[in-house]
């Protein structure tokens, strides 16, 4: 509703819709990405850089 994804049939299953970022939305995930780096680098900015990436593989277990 949006404007951020476009759907279009599938060509080979026309049961199935293909979703894409439209132009704007592409443009919001790109904004959205830079500013989810910058609160991270200021989340980890305390730690050094040992610690950081002790922390970060500890998260990425717990993910996993």
């Amino acid at each position: 509703a949006r404007g951020r994804v476009e759907r279009r049939p599938d060509p080979d299953d026309r049961r199935r819709l293909l979703l894409t970022l439209s132009a704007e939305g592409a443009a919001l995930a790109g904004r959205v990405a830079e500013r989810g780096l910058e609160i991270s680098a200021k989340t980890l900015e305390p730690l050094s850089p040992a610690e950081r990436d002790t922390f970060l593989r500890l998260l990425r277990q717990l993910s996993d």
